[in-house]
Formats: C-alpha cells, sequence, structure tokens
C-alpha cells in the first residue's frame, strides 16, 4: 500500500514540475529563486510523508512553509511614520522554541572506559569521545531554521551529547552507520532504545564527517521518552553494546 502510494506521489509530484514547466514557456512565468525552493520542498514532503523516511519525521518542511507564509500575508502597507527597524521588526518571523529544555552536563562521575570502548567500537580510530550533556525538549535540534527531530505524540526528546576529539595528526572522515552498536536509556526503570534519524551527527549514523586533526565534533543520541518521566533524566542511565556484548553503562548525572 505504501509503494503504491509512493508511486501516486512521484507522478503527482512529477506533474506538478512538468505543469510549472509547460505553463513557463506558454505563458512566459517566471519563478523568483523562493518559488523554486518552496516547490521543491513540498515535492519532496510529499514524497517523503508516503515514504518510509517518514520515519525521520522532520520539520524543515512545515519550517519552509510558515515562513513563506507569514512572508506573504505582512501586510505591503506601511504606517505613516515607520521607520526601517520597525518595518523590519514587523516583516520579522518568529519560530517558536518547543518549549523549555532543560540540560543537565557531565559530572566527574563520567564512565572513561565506556567512552573508551565506544570509540573503538565505533571504528573512530585515533579520537577521543566524552560525555557532554544531555538536554530534554520538544525538539532536537532547537535553533530556528534548522531541520530538526521533534518529540512524538507523548514524548520528550532526549538528547544525550558527546564530543569527538581527533587526536591524531590527519584528518579523519568518521563513519558509523555499520558498526552495530546499540544504545538504551533507561529512565524511572523503563528502558528506551536508542532513536536513529538522519541528523548529520547522529553519533550512530555519521556519513563520511570530516573531522580536522585536533579539531572536535559534536555528536548526538537521541531517545524518544515518555513526557512523564523525560524531565526525570539525572539518574538515568546510557547502555551500550555492540553486537550483543555490553560496552558498559553511563549515569547521566
Amino acid at each position: 500500500m505504501k509503494r503504491n502510494s509512493l508511486n501516486k506521489c512521484i507522478a503527482l509530484g512529477t506533474s506538478v514540475m512538468c505543469l510549472f514547466s509547460l505553463a513557463g514557456c506558454k505563458n512566459d512565468v517566471k519563478l523568483t529563486s523562493e518559488q523554486n525552493e518552496l516547490i521543491a520542498e513540498y515535492t519532496a514532503g510529499v514524497l517523503l510523508k508516503y515514504s518510509y523516511e517518514n520515519e525521520w519525521k522532520y520539520t524543515k518542511l512545515n519550517t519552509a512553509l510558515n515562513t513563506y507564509n507569514n512572508k506573504n500575508n505582512t501586510s505591503a502597507t506601511k504606517p505613516s511614520g515607520s521607520n526601517s527597524n520597525n518595518n523590519n521588526n514587523n516583516n520579522s518571523v518568529s519560530i517558536p522554541s518547543g518549549g523549555n529544555v532543560t540540560t543537565n552536563h557531565a559530572s566527574s562521575q563520567t564512565s572513561g572506559d565506556l567512552c573508551s570502548s565506544l570509540t573503538q567500537a565505533l571504528g573512530l580510530t585515533g579520537t577521543t569521545i566524552s560525555y557532554e550533556s544531555v538536554s530534554v525538549g520538544d525538539r532536537y535540534p532547537m535553533g530556528e531554521y534548522v531541520v530538526c527531530v521533534p518529540a512524538e505524540s507523548g514524548c520528550k526528546v532526549v538528547a544525550v551529547e558527546f564530543k569527538i576529539k581527533n587526536d591524531s595528526g590527519n584528518n579523519i572522515l568518521a563513519n558509523t552507520t555499520a558498526s552495530g552498536v546499540a544504545v538504551k536509556l533507561t529512565v524511572n526503570g523503563t528502558s528506551y532504545p536508542g532513536y536513529i534519524s538522519m541528523l548529520k551527527n547522529d553519533m550512530l549514523n555519521l556519513k563520511s564527517v570530516s573531522i580536522a586533526s585536533g579539531s572536535s565534533y559534536n555528536a548526538v543520541l537521541l531517545f524518544q521518552v515518555k513526557s512523564e518521566s523525560a524531565n526525570n533524566v539525572k539518574g538515568s542511565v546510557l547502555s551500550v553494546t555492540s553486537g550483543g556484548t555490553s560496552l558498559g553503562t553511563l549515569a547521566l548525572n
């Protein structure tokens, strides 16, 4: 059923693009770069909705559409006595932050043994991995106009952040997709599996990420945790396995 829907959407998307193309030839309609980008975003979003990739639940499409609609809905009439600064403020687009975010930073009890084992299991030779912080919110990351992973219904996104430092004398390309590493987070006695996303900095899904010699890269592990438990991440336990073998645990204090 999904494959049929996807095929229909591909045909629909192709037809839409063809119609725009034909209209441009016959009536000399010119699209702005912003309109072209919006059409591309919309077509990608329709295809995404009916494909397996919908699992990632990106919000970039909605942000782009809201931004475009807000700009179009802005009144073209300027109030008398208004200055350029006020006009800029009236035309600005505000993206909601997605709720409050709580952050707990790493403590002195961080398990160096686990991070060392994790470095080897991920195949990141020449690097050092260290735990940085854990945050809870309605989406991750929280920046404006960015691709992000939203919380599922009744959940919060828990993001456990790490720093990967390249200690070698050469640049490295980080690829962890085929590492076989699995993670879970235990909060209030309930275990939640790692939420693999298509974010560029997903620690378990890094694809040819370049890290220069002596530089550091921020990576993240994501979890969808029930809302009633998410704000109690202090004291929760991160467990890491590789090929079914435990690499250790890390208390998120």
